[in-house]
């Protein structure tokens, strides 16, 4: 298919072919602005004459009924040859409606939230009312500013709900992750790392490769204060890492040790809030690891089943 001559595109060139020698007055406009509980729609042709005033309806069967009967009423009334409904991507509000028009035989346009804000600020109204609100809606219909996106269905729309989980409890790690870092530095400031000038420069040297691993852990849970570490000395260090499989290398625990002796903390009386949310935030990360786990395995076993002609890429 060659390029569009239309300024919009393939987009416009549809647009305008639906148009081209119909008689203006019998084409309608449905604006519907999506809800949680009150939903409400307008209808009225496209030189904006209102052939229906605002009406609220709700998002059940007998609301998809009631709109269906005002749509058809005015289809009637005005003898439509067209007809152009839209909704706005309001949340996730806006999915039952376009799904349950569709199954009635209605195709709904799709509207990005932004697009109504600029057709309000045209207007130089920026008030967020339904009304206002509907009549943004129904002028982007008639300037054809509708998406061409359409709701995710089959397994593409298992995968999407799938990964906005994942990516959901990610966010919760790593906002967990941050808080706790937060409060070792409070506790005890250079666990996560010190400072070394001995070769002439900065750097950083780490006391557990991994912040995150399982060494590294155990002692933030069990033995957060340095003067805890300083009492089980070298060879409680030894004895408890044979004793809970920490693998801690002799480096690991004079580095340890080191920091311990170093450290500039305050007594564990002063830390008693910062050590009990430590434990609260170290519980709650244990928790939700086999979460986060298990929605990486549910999103790989979705991640290259195929659906139509095409293959759905992993994120993982």
């Amino acid at each position: 298919m060659g390029k569009s001559s239309h300024i919009q595109g393939r987009k416009g060139t549809k647009f305008s072919q639906q148009l081209r020698g119909v008689n203006l007055e019998q084409v309608l406009i449905v604006a519907i602005d999506a809800a949680k509980l009150h939903q409400k729609a307008l209808i009225c042709n496209y030189f904006g004459d209102i052939i229906e005033k605002p009406f609220f309806f709700s998002a059940n069967n007998s609301g998809m009924e009631l709109l269906c009967k005002k749509i058809n009423q005015a289809v009637t009334a005005t003898e439509a040859v067209r007809l152009f409904l839209g909704i706005e991507a309001t949340g996730h509000y806006y999915e039952d409606i376009v799904r349950e028009m569709a199954k009635r035989g209605y195709h709904v346009q799709i509207l990005n939230p932004y697009t109504t804000f600029e057709e309000r600020a045209g207007a130089l109204n920026w008030c967020k009312t339904d009304d206002l609100d509907l009549v943004a809606i129904a002028h982007a219909i008639k300037s054809n500013k509708a998406t061409e996106n359409q709701l995710l269905n089959g397994v593409q729309r298992q995968l999407h709900v799938l990964t906005r989980a994942r990516r959901s409890e990610t966010r919760k790690r790593a906002s967990l992750r941050t808080e706790i870092r937060a409060l070792m530095d409070l506790i005890w400031r250079e666990y996560q790392g010190y400072a070394d000038y001995s070769a002439g420069r900065a750097r950083k040297i780490k006391v557990f490769s991994d912040f995150w691993g399982k060494a590294s852990l155990f002692f933030m849970e069990h033995y957060p204060h340095p003067a805890a570490v300083l009492k089980l000395g070298e060879t409680g260090l030894r004895k408890l890492s044979i004793q809970h499989n920490l693998k801690l290398r002799n480096t690991t625990i004079q580095k340890l040790l080191h920091v311990a002796e170093q450290a500039l903390s305050r007594n564990l009386q002063e830390l008693r809030p910062e050590l009990m949310l430590l434990k609260m935030k170290l519980r709650d990360l244990r928790t939700l690891m086999p979460k986060l786990m298990f929605w990486n395995k549910r999103s790989r076993t979705f991640s290259f089943r195929q659906t139509d002609d095409c293959f759905l890429p992993s994120r993982a």
